[in-house]
């Protein structure tokens, strides 16, 4: 799912949170950032699914890949 406001976002984070099936959910940190109070509660609170931020692709005018964002955040190779 897409969010660019903070309603989006938390809905979205909500949502996917309602899903049990998902043990992992990425979020980018600039989306985090706008909801970070829900952010942060259910991470130093809930210990599933795992909540993984990671930058933006378009981190600083360079395109990254999303798969080794992911990568790089979880310490996992997809």
């Amino acid at each position: 799912m897409v969010a660019s406001t903070t309603a989006e976002a938390s809905a979205a984070l909500h949502k996917a949170l309602e899903n049990h099936e998902y043990g992992i959910i990425i979020i980018t940190q600039d989306i985090a950032d706008l909801i970070r109070s829900e952010v942060d509660r259910f991470m130093f609170t809930e210990t599933f699914p795992l909540i993984v931020e990671i930058p933006n692709r378009s981190s600083g005018g360079v395109s990254r890949d999303l798969k080794a964002l992911v990568n790089e955040a979880i310490g996992v190779s997809l």
